[in-house]
């Protein structure tokens, strides 16, 4: 085989994901296992959500949150803080006091420097709109 042919074939197992690619480490290869463990059930709660399970979607949550602190579960893309998702999850089934509890907590642990805007403003509205707190 010319060695032109073969260089194609080594590029396109590589590009097609047949052999590993020397690069950066995986950000999951970083991980810990209780680090691993919460975001794996921030994910599942994000996969209950969309399915609007949301019972199913709080648990995951509070295992998250348990397993690693609420805004220790970061530097992932789209991987939400779980005690202000468990709380858009009760909101949505018109659980008043346990979206109050959860956003509550939500703002109270937040570094100011980590909390998302939006969220924040989503939180602060709720609580002035149905918690009296």
């Amino acid at each position: 085989m010319p060695m032109r042919m073969a260089r194609f074939m080594v590029w396109a197992f590589i590009l097609g994901g047949c052999l590993p690619v020397p690069g950066p480490i995986h950000e999951n290869a970083l991980l810990s296992a209780v680090e691993k463990s919460a975001y794996e059930y921030n994910r599942l709660g994000m996969v209950h959500m969309s399915m609007a399970q949301f019972d199913e979607a709080i648990l995951d949550f509070e295992k998250a949150a348990l397993s690693f602190g609420d805004y220790q579960v970061r530097g992932k893309s789209l991987v939400y803080t779980p005690n202000f998702m468990a709380g858009w999850a009760s909101e949505k089934m018109a659980r008043v006091d346990r979206a109050c509890d959860y956003f509550q907590k939500f703002l109270k642990i937040s570094p100011a420097e980590w909390l998302e805007a939006s969220k924040a403003q989503h939180a602060r509205s709720y609580l002035q709109a149905h918690c009296n707190r």
